[in-house]
Formats: C-alpha cells, structure tokens, sequence
C-alpha cells in the first residue's frame, strides 16, 4: 500500500494551516477547514493555496524547486543555516527563514541578495511559491 505524503506550508511547514483558495460567492455550507476564500474574482495571477496560520498565498506546494532559508547549505564553508538576506535587519531575516529560495546565477549588474555570515560568500536568491 502506498503511504500518503502529508502536504505542509512551504513557509512555516503546518500540515493543518493548508486550505484551497477558492474566488466567488460561498454556499452556505463553506467549509473553512478545508478552503479558504479569495474574494470575487480570480485573475491569472492569483494564488491557489493559502496557509491560515502564517498568511502565505501561492501557487505550489512543491518545495523541490527549493530550499527553505533555514536549512540553505553554503558551499564554501558547508554551514547550514547561515545564509541570510543583505539590508534586512535580524528580526525580518528571522520571518523569511521559512520561506523557499533557489540560488540563481547572475548576470550583468545584477547584485548579490544574500551573504553567509560564516564565511562572507554571497548569492543571488529567488523566492520560490510565495508573495
């Protein structure tokens, strides 16, 4: 028998905060505790999954096209964790430790995003799934 993957927030990691967004007018018989609801209309850019418990909206729940910032391994120094944003101070560097990046490669002027203040290697993050 196949075993069920628990489906959790690409944010905070809460398996009971997930609902499905759902755009337009609820019957009456809503059910909160499996949907959440996102208004009138629904645009192309609007998200899918929302996460009660931290405020997180996206469009996957996939977090393989990432890694969370809190367990990020930097390559120089093999340090996990200790990749943090550039012009955030602690307490914002604190609220986006759960949320999913991918390193990328950067071209032209574009500048570095986040530094390991272990060693001072520095990178360009994407955030992946989440606004």
């Amino acid at each position: 028998m196949k075993k069920k993957i628990k489906e959790s927030c690409p944010s905070c990691d809460s398996e009971t905060g997930l609902r499905e967004i759902l755009y337009g007018m609820p019957d009456s018989d809503f059910d909160e505790s499996k949907y959440a609801i996102g208004g009138c209309l629904a645009s192309p850019n609007s998200p899918i999954w929302a996460c009660v418990e931290c405020g997180w909206k996206g469009w996957s729940l996939n977090n393989s096209n990432g890694i969370k910032l809190s367990k990020m391994k930097c390559i120089v120094c093999d340090s996990i964790g200790k990749i943090e944003l550039l012009n955030l101070d602690r307490e914002a560097n604190r609220r986006f430790r759960n949320r999913t990046y991918k390193a990328e490669m950067t071209y032209g002027e574009q500048l570095p995003n986040a530094m390991c203040v272990q060693c001072g290697w520095t990178l360009f993050l994407v955030q992946t799934y989440s606004y």
